[in-house]
């Protein structure tokens, strides 16, 4: 090649990169502007074709990051955001938004780290102090209150023209970690038997740390029997990706309930919105023990959560019995759940006065919570269950929820 003709190429080269570069960038902020307008769907679609094109573009990715997070796929974004700032790990806006995610999907403790180093970086970026201040109240706890108070007074020095409020003033418009909730429930077993009716009230706390004290206490009405049961356990992370949860429960007449039960919960993420579980479980009654035994999956995907789970139990000394479990959420509004959940397999239930029956059982459960406003919730539970061979439990249950 002649001196010509690689003078023409170099010129030909330059122009194709200084052209690209406008036109990723016009990309991402058209879809930007897209979805701003409220065409999240275009937007996203637009910018999955421009990264099939150019997956290395950071500037399309950031935006298509944005969106996801816009649009409440957390998880996506989650991996649009590891991807940032495994190319650029000091980037204040790729730390923001996945800061930004995090505290969407209500883990603020997990986006102070990052939001801290952020401000180092541009200690000027008044969105990142805005935010941080935002995680610290909703993570709670004495130790955020102090850090918050530290913030906030600096805050105040390098943006006066800005209204930072003290944690007394904020407080109010965050949810804190004491619940309590009431409730009903109603269940026919068909022509010849008895109803079932339950009363129950659950209290839950949280410490901070995503740490969960947690209690409830039942009185059930079962086969013409009356039982109160009294439970109680604690749910708390052990590393960055295990936590446990352990709880028991005692039955003092234990008429048709177990006179106490011992559940260990463990639980892992795997990464991508995955996490794998295990259960242990013994329920003591006045002349048996039942064992149970599981493990599952989980996924979260936007405002879906998905589990299955497998579940081994043996009475005794009796054969061992099998079902499976699935389980559909969706996640909407200001902490709104409505979810499905459908079982199979042959379980032992206890009928009273040391009788058990173990049968082919198919459920299918209908629940859900909604906020009708900050500090108030319906909790409710419709019930279809067939003990095959025995009965056809139809049940309603619902429950009003208290949030201080």
């Amino acid at each position: 090649m002649n001196h010509c003709h690689r003078h023409c190429c170099w010129i030909l080269t330059a122009a194709l990169l200084v052209g690209a570069a406008p036109a990723a960038a016009g990309v991402a902020d058209r879809a930007v502007e897209q979805a701003i307008a409220g065409n999240r769907s275009g937007a996203l679609a637009e910018l999955e074709a421009a990264l099939d094109a150019d997956p290395v573009d950071l500037e399309l990715r950031f935006a298509y990051a944005r969106v996801l997070g816009w649009d409440g796929q957390y998880a996506n974004a989650m991996r649009q955001y590891e991807i940032l700032l495994a190319a650029d790990p000091n980037n204040a806006d790729f730390l923001l938004g996945k800061a930004q995610v995090l505290v969407w999907s209500q883990r603020p403790e997990s986006a102070l780290p990052l939001l801290a180093r952020a401000r180092v970086l541009a200690p000027d970026y008044l969105a990142v102090w805005q935010l941080e201040d935002r995680a610290l109240i909703s993570a709670q706890g004495e130790h955020h209150r102090t850090r918050h108070r530290q913030l906030i007074e600096m805050a105040r020095e390098r943006f006066p023209d800005q209204q930072w409020r003290d944690w007394p003033d904020t407080i109010r418009e965050v949810r804190t970690g004491l619940q309590l909730e009431a409730g009903i429930g109603w269940y026919d077993l068909g022509t010849g038997r008895d109803d079932w009716h339950l009363l129950y009230a659950d209290v839950s706390h949280a410490l901070g740390h995503e740490r969960t004290l947690f209690a409830r206490v039942s009185r059930w009405e079962r086969f013409g029997l009356t039982d109160t049961e009294l439970l109680a356990g604690i749910a708390l992370p052990l590393d960055d990706r295990w936590s446990a949860s352990l709880q028991g429960s005692l039955a003092p007449a234990a008429e048709v309930l177990p006179r106490r039960t011992l559940q260990l919960d463990a639980r892992r993420e795997l990464g991508r919105g995955i996490a794998a579980s295990a259960a242990i479980r013994q329920s003591g009654y006045a002349n048996d023990t039942l064992r149970s035994y599981a493990l599952g999956l989980e996924r979260y995907h936007g405002h879906w959560f998905a589990a299955w789970r497998v579940s081994a139990g043996r009475l005794g000394d009796a054969d061992t019995t099998w079902s499976q479990q699935l389980r559909l959420d969706r996640y909407y509004g200001d902490g709104h759940r409505a979810g499905l959940i459908v079982a199979a397999g042959r379980e032992t239930e206890s009928l009273g006065d040391g009788r058990f029956i173990t049968s082919g059982v198919r459920t299918a459960v209908l629940q859900g919570r909604h906020w009708i406003d900050p500090a108030w919730a319906i909790s409710w539970e419709i019930t279809l269950q067939r003990q095959v061979g025995a009965y056809t439990r139809r049940g309603l249950s619902v429950g009003l929820r208290h949030q201080f």
